[in-house]
C-alpha cells in the first residue's frame, strides 16, 4: 500500500514538473533526494519489521 502511494506521488511530481519549467531543476534536486531517503529510511523500517516479526515467531 504505501509502496503504491510513493509511486504515485512521486510521477505526479515529476508531472508537475515537466509542467512548470523554470522550477523544474530545483524541484528534481530537492524531491529527488527526499524521495530517495524517505525510500531508504521505508525498506529500512520494513526490514526490521520483517526481522521482529520473524524473531516471535
Amino acid at each position: 500500500m504505501h509502496k503504491l502511494v510513493i509511486i504515485v506521488f512521486s510521477l505526479i511530481l515529476g508531472f508537475i514538473t515537466f509542467q512548470i519549467p523554470v522550477v523544474s531543476e530545483w524541484i528534481q534536486n530537492s524531491v529527488f533526494w527526499l524521495i530517495v531517503i524517505s525510500l531508504l529510511s521505508y525498506s529500512y523500517k520494513n526490514d526490521n519489521s520483517y526481522k521482529k516479526d520473524k524473531n516471535a515467531d
